[in-house]
């Protein structure tokens, strides 16, 4: 049995809201940088009483750890397994704060540096495999919650009781990871671009995990538990109200 299979027999939450992650809910929350991954995350996490797990944060802190040791990280090819080793011997917590190995560097993987050195870390197939396994152990240690990144509903948890993708267009995305960087609103010829774009390109293309692209994403709004949302012009709110009729809808919950 895969690991599906055999983690995933919680009962769904019951009553008029949902207090505690244990009721097993388990909703993903996936699409490209600046899409409203983190904000969409922490609202309905608080909205529904649910832990939340950022793995997106985990990857930043593997590669950081990467560039802490003098590691090429942004042509990891010729290293794979010596940057693998190192993640697995490394240890990251991700709540609150991000920690690695113990020490808080929750600023330190916001950095432009960090932003194009993780794609390549995360297109390491040990790197994801090491990577995935500490999430779905997370998952089953909190009993389901709210997690967010880019293959959360394909391949960490494809049997989440909601599978939520995000989508927002390049302009707006750039504009809000900019704003994330304390950079000009019109950024557009800075690294901010090289770093999103290039990034989601690198995502879309690896051979594991790799983020839907839009013929993917065709498929999986065929799915009933399946959400795709446009954040371009939709507030916050908006979006999480979304989300939140969209599980009245399935009974996942009766009222938030």
């Amino acid at each position: 049995m895969t690991w599906s299979e055999t983690s995933r027999l919680r009962p769904k939450a019951s009553g008029t809201t949902v207090k505690v992650p244990g009721d097993g809910l388990l909703i993903s929350i996936d699409g490209p940088a600046g899409s409203g991954k983190s904000t969409l995350a922490t609202s309905l996490g608080k909205r529904l009483g649910l832990d939340v797990l950022d793995t997106g944060a985990m990857y930043r802190a593997a590669a950081l750890l990467v560039i802490q040791h003098g590691i090429d990280a942004t042509y990891t090819s010729t290293s794979d397994e010596k940057v693998s080793s190192l993640i697995r011997g490394c240890s990251i917590e991700v709540g609150g704060e991000v920690l690695l190995d113990g020490i808080d560097v929750t600023s330190a993987i916001r950095t432009q540096e960090v932003d194009m050195a993780v794609s390549g870390i995360a297109a390491i197939p040990d790197v994801r495999l090491e990577l995935v396994a500490r999430q779905r152990s997370w998952i089953d240690a909190h009993n389901g919650g709210v997690v967010e990144g880019r293959d959360i509903g394909t391949v960490v948890a494809p049997d989440a009781d909601l599978k939520v993708f995000l989508v927002a267009s390049d302009e707006v995305r750039i504009a809000r990871r900019a704003a994330e960087r304390g950079m000009p609103a019109d950024s557009s010829l800075s690294g901010v671009v090289q770093g999103l774009i290039g990034r989601d390109r690198m995502d879309s293309a690896r051979q594991v995990g790799a983020l839907p692209d839009a013929v993917r994403m065709r498929t999986l709004e065929r799915e009933d538990n399946v959400l795709i949302v446009d954040s371009t012009s939709a507030p916050a709110a908006t979006v999480l109200d979304t989300v939140v009729a969209k599980m009245k809808e399935m009974r996942l919950i009766d009222a938030v």
